[in-house]
């Protein structure tokens, strides 16, 4: 995974012959403080200077998909995934933490916050 200040975020994956290709590309409109994945290395979450922070999950076929949001006032310096991965802590600029739970199935991962 590769974090940018360009606001984009690129995921890679090996191939079955050992390379490595670009899965995905999530953007924000501002650049990324940070990206980290879940502890089931299957959703993502980022920072952003624009401040969101993002949960993209990855489904059954493969494919990335954007489950979810978290806003706040100003730039978020880090979102990461609690252990077990049934929540996600934010913190601003501004030193508002949010911690948010995630609810999911196959087919919808909802935030509540």
């Amino acid at each position: 995974m590769i974090a940018s200040q360009d606001g984009s975020v690129k995921i890679y994956g090996q191939t079955s012959k050992g390379s490595w290709e670009k899965k995905v590309t999530i953007y924000h409109k501002c650049g990324i403080q940070s990206a980290t994945f879940s502890p089931d290395d299957c959703h993502v979450v980022t920072a952003s200077l624009d401040g969101t922070s993002k949960i993209i999950g990855q489904r059954t076929d493969g494919s990335w998909l954007e489950r979810g949001s978290i806003s706040h006032d100003d730039t978020v310096f880090s979102a990461t995934f609690s252990a077990d991965g049934s929540h996600v802590v934010t913190a601003s600029k501004y030193g508002t933490v949010k911690i948010t739970e995630l609810q999911g199935s196959d087919s919808l991962f909802a935030v509540t916050e």
